[in-house]
């Protein structure tokens, strides 16, 4: 692999580049796991070729990329994700509890703070 700009290539033959030509080959969503965060790979599309052209002062003053259609994996919990229908149920939900049911449920959150969340007898690595 080669980084340069900002733009990491993957040698043609590579483990991660047959791994993302298998994934889009399939019609999945490409996603690569690094230090615990979640990358999204989407392929650009630029006239009839996909390559990059020789010579382009900014690669950003082309056409811009048109993401590949993509069918979302089974497991991605943010494949149907929808901001605009998270805000519309929070707004929705809100005012539904009294003033005094907010601040039972507050009360109760500090008092369990205190406790704590497990029996001070318990293992916190539930080893047996």
């Amino acid at each position: 692999m080669v980084v340069e700009d900002g733009v990491v290539t993957v040698e043609a033959g590579a483990a991660l580049a047959e791994a993302i030509a298998a994934a889009e080959a399939s019609g999945r969503r490409v996603v690569l796991v690094g230090g615990g965060v979640r990358y999204r790979v989407e392929r650009e599309r630029r006239g009839e070729s996909d390559e990059l052209p020789a010579e382009t002062e900014d690669p950003r003053a082309t056409e811009a990329p048109v993401p590949a259609p993509v069918k979302p994996a089974e497991d991605d919990p943010w494949a149907n994700y929808d901001p605009e229908k998270l805000w519309a149920g929070v707004l929705a939900a809100a005012g539904t509890i009294s003033e005094e049911e907010a601040e039972r449920r507050i009360q109760e959150i500090y008092r369990w703070r205190e406790e704590g969340s497990r029996r001070p007898d318990e293992d916190p690595w539930n080893r047996r």
